[in-house]
Parts: structure tokens; sequence; C-alpha cells
């Protein structure tokens, strides 16, 4: 994480994300925030984001007390991607402090339900899908407007792209789908990093541009 802060500053990056370790688990919150503190320093100009995503990384840190530690401490923490279901927490963390720290959610199934949570804004998989972006960006429009009808069915809208997907990608091979959907779109991206394996079964790809078409997706 060191060596990619210090890649992060000499090009000049627009910010730094980081998880904390996830083979040696951090055992404590005091764990987590001294990662914090040693990786952001390596780059103080620039800001720095902490990605929450207890699912993959083993370790659920509490998040509150993890902004309450880092506010003041390290100057360049701005926020965090949170990619964890917790209603409640999202809304704690997106008000701490006069609402100063800039919280993404991860989870593209529940922007709308973080958005009214508090959440700025959202970093996720299918945000790269080009019939997928105008629905999120509705999403926003919605919420400003009051329009909750409209933001129920615009976020049906992205559960049922994601039910399509994971019906033939489920699990880990969900990105590999994504890949699949995007070559279908004309933007091929290439094969899934290894462990993830690549579909080569073109039959799987023909259901999924059928799914796709019959639910309005793909014309």
């Amino acid at each position: 994480m060191k060596e990619l802060a210090e890649h992060a500053k000499t090009i000049k990056a627009d910010a730094i994300a980081a998880v904390h370790p996830y083979f040696n688990k951090p055992a404590s919150l005091d764990g987590v925030v001294q990662t914090i503190e040693q990786v952001a320093a390596i780059a103080p100009e620039i800001p720095f984001y902490f990605y929450h995503y207890p699912a993959k990384g083993g370790y659920n840190v509490d998040m509150l007390e993890l902004f309450k530690a880092l506010d003041g401490k390290v100057p360049n923490f701005v926020g965090c991607k949170y990619t964890h279901n917790n209603m409640h927490e999202i809304n704690c963390i997106s008000r701490y402090n006069d609402s100063r720290y800039d919280v993404l959610v991860g989870h593209d199934e529940g922007l709308a339900s973080a958005v009214i949570a508090g959440v700025k804004g959202g970093v996720g998989s299918t945000y790269q899908i080009p019939f997928m972006i105008p629905i999120y960006k509705e999403i926003f429009d919605a919420i400003s407007e009051g329009n909750v009808q409209r933001v129920v069915e615009l976020q049906g809208r992205s559960c049922d792209f994601i039910n399509i997907v994971s019906s033939l990608y489920p699990g880990e091979d969900f990105n590999g789908g994504l890949k699949d959907v995007l070559k279908l779109t004309g933007i091929d991206t290439g094969h899934c990093r290894l462990p993830h394996i690549s579909n080569n079964d073109e039959s799987v790809i023909s259901t999924l541009e059928d799914l796709l078409i019959q639910n309005g997706f793909l014309e």
C-alpha cells in the first residue's frame, strides 16, 4: 500500500483509496486507524478515502468510530467508499461533523436508499454500463424533485439488470458478466483477472443478450 501511495504521489493522482489488510486482518479499530495514518501520510497533499467492504475484507469496522478517530488526526482523510448495507451507519457517518466527509456508496442496488440516507454519490460496478448511466443519473434527479414513485421505479430497473446478470454469472462471476455486457454494447474490456475466470460459453452470452433485449436494456 505504501508503494502505491508513493506512486500516486509521483503521478499527482486526484485521490487515494485503500482497504485495510485482509489476509492479516485487523483485530481492532486502532489497527485500522494506524494503517490509514501510515498510508495517508505518504502523500499528505492527496485526498485519502478508506474503502469499507466488510464482506470482502473480513473485518467490520465501526465506521462512525473510525471517522471520530481520524477526524483532525489525518488531515487528508476526506471520506470513504461504503460497500455495506447498514443504512443507519451510512446516515450517521454522512451527518458526522456537519456532513464534512464524502461518503460514496458501493452497493449499486442500494443507491437510492443510500442517497436518501445522506451519501453524496456512488462508486460501483454497474455504473460503467452505458445504458445504465442515464438510470442512475435520473435517480439523483428524481430524489431532488421528491418523486418517490419514480425513484422506486428507477432503482427497480437497476435491480432488474443486476438480477439478470447474477442469474447467469453468480457470485464472483458477476464482474465477468459485466464484461460480457460491455462487449454486447461494443466495448471489449478483455478477460477477467485471475482468479476470476472469464466466460467462454457463447450460449450464455446469447442468453444474456436475449434477456437484456426482452427487459428493454438493449435493442
